[in-house]
């Protein structure tokens, strides 16, 4: 109980002044001193096929999605591995989100997750979804999933997806994930 007191404080102190997960001097009883938020995306929401999601590795891929668009003050972004390095151990809230490309085939299935990019395999904790077929012809399938999980100093985080269509290749519209540091160590 007391560390959940401790983050409502927390919460409330650190939004109110920059934003959660981010340092906030004025705020003593916060567990956070660092910046530990990241915000990273691709794609613009259009329903078009604005990147591959890739089936390399079928049936077991777990690629990762190579995020563009990042918001990240702490600079801790890889983007040519497609990764946020983690920059204090603590217990760490992740949410990623992913619209597959509209006429994905019908009865198809993605998996997605985060956490590694070394053991995707090793610990899948991701969410595996079905395209249905809309009635206007438009699919629109999308999902999210959000994990809450202990993470050290200089351990990896990266969005992936698991594509399930025959070994083919899938469509991706748009996709994000959003990194926020709850409790440090």
């Amino acid at each position: 109980m007391k560390k959940v007191l401790v983050l409502l404080v927390c919460a409330i102190c650190v939004s109110s002044m920059r934003g959660f997960g981010q340092t906030n001097s004025s705020c003593g009883s916060c567990p956070v001193t660092t910046n530990a938020f990241f915000y990273g995306s691709v794609g613009d929401g259009s329903g078009n096929n604005n990147f591959d999601i890739s089936a390399a590795g079928f049936p077991q891929a777990y690629n990762t999605v190579a995020l563009s668009a990042v918001s990240d003050p702490g600079t801790n972004w890889n983007g040519v591995g497609n990764y946020y390095a983690v920059p204090v151990s603590g217990t760490y809230q992740v949410v990623v989100k992913l619209r597959l490309a509209d006429f994905s085939d019908v009865g198809a299935q993605c998996e997605i997750g985060a956490g590694n990019p070394n053991s995707f395999g090793d610990t899948p904790n991701g969410l595996w979804f079905t395209v249905v077929s809309g009635s206007s012809g438009y699919d629109r399938t999308s999902a999210s999933d959000t994990i809450v999980e202990h993470f050290n100093a200089g351990d990896e985080i990266a969005m992936y997806a698991d594509p399930d269509d025959g070994g083919n290749d899938m469509g991706g519209c748009n996709a994000s994930m959003t990194i926020n540091l709850l409790f440090r160590d």
